[in-house]
């Protein structure tokens, strides 16, 4: 039995993807436990809480709640589906609604987009007061990993079926960004700048997701994940055109290497009690790239604004993305021992 009826023709697949992840999260218990573990830090004393299962509550694509926390889920399968401050409206009407909860704010996405949706909620004023609350990016592709590693069941058809569909929809969706003009010299540097990490770390998979302001190199199947992009201002009109990236000196972008630890790594003690570590120290020093400091969300950051033709800024994207990866290796939290979790 297979669900690709269910998304081949649906013209919003999000919503599609909305009830697929409800109804397994209502009727699989393993992946619910999962999923929580994912964005939860502490999530033991949940386990046995019933939870209520709701889609499209309040415009918020899928709702978990006890009588004392509420998850909050926005879902996005493509570029296009993302909207300026949505995730920072659904959690500011949860603090209205239901001050008394704890509430746990998650975007679930390709890749890392919505990265800066997370950051708004985590730097308006109520989070600030809210210390239980939680807020989480969750990518598609960890979700895919904890249905992969569920236990037989009589759903697990569903779920392996579903997230297929899911994993080809994402797919389709990149080609709504064609690669031309501009995007598309900025897509090739980051074409040959994945080929050349594949080659000079090998071990660690990598992958890449296209969005509308920016190109993605991310860890897969890693106990720590490592997101290696390039972001640039668009024209807010498909086709999105980039604005400003091509200069005298060659292509400006934003370039931003920023790692954490991931849902599998979460699970090895050793790997927990060394990313306790590092985040009391709040910065790491990665060696010729420069500091990583801690942001919301629990990642550690580095940016730079920068400058160079083509083959330049190819060369500083896999120096910076080998140098983050290699430095984690000599700390203890190697982003390709997937074996080991």
């Amino acid at each position: 039995m297979d669900l690709h009826h269910f998304f081949e023709n649906m013209v919003r697949r999000e919503e599609t993807a909305s009830a697929f992840l409800a109804t397994l999260l209502e009727y699989d218990r393993p992946f619910r436990l999962a999923l929580l573990r994912a964005v939860l830090d502490a999530p033991a004393y949940e386990d046995s809480a019933d939870w209520a299962v709701r889609v499209e509550d309040g415009q918020v694509d899928v709702t978990l709640e006890t009588d004392s926390t509420r998850v909050l889920i926005e879902n996005k399968l493509r570029a296009g589906a993302k909207q300026q401050g949505q995730l920072l409206r659904y959690y500011l009407a949860a603090v209205e609604a239901v001050p008394h909860k704890r509430l746990v704010a998650v975007y679930l996405a390709p890749g890392g987009m919505g990265l800066g949706e997370v950051e708004l909620v985590e730097r308006c004023e109520p989070r600030a007061n809210r210390t239980s609350d939680v807020v989480a990016h969750l990518p598609w592709q960890d979700v895919a990993g904890i249905v992969e590693a569920l236990p037989a069941s009589d759903h697990t058809w569903f779920a392996r079926s579903g997230i297929r569909e899911i994993e080809a929809t994402i797919k389709r969706a990149r080609q709504e960004l064609p690669a031309v003009g501009v995007r598309g010299e900025v897509r090739g540097v980051f074409d040959d700048a994945v080929r050349t990490l594949r080659q000079e770390v090998p071990g660690v998979r990598l992958g890449r997701w296209v969005a509308r302001d920016s190109e993605w190199i991310q860890t897969e199947k890693s106990p720590v994940t490592v997101y290696l992009t390039a972001t640039y201002d668009v024209e807010e009109v498909a086709p999105y055109e980039p604005i400003g990236v091509v200069q005298p000196d060659g292509l400006r972008l934003l370039v931003r290497c920023q790692f954490r630890l991931s849902g599998r790594g979460k699970k090895v003690p050793h790997l927990r009690q060394r990313w306790s570590e590092l985040e009391a120290q709040q910065t790491v020093v990665v060696p010729a790239v420069g500091s990583f400091d801690l942001r919301s969300g629990g990642w550690f950051t580095f940016e730079s604004d920068t400058i160079a033709g083509r083959e330049g800024m190819t060369r500083f994207i896999v120096d910076v993305g080998q140098g983050a990866i290699e430095h984690l290796k000599s700390i203890g939290l190697d982003p390709s021992s997937v074996d080991a979790v």
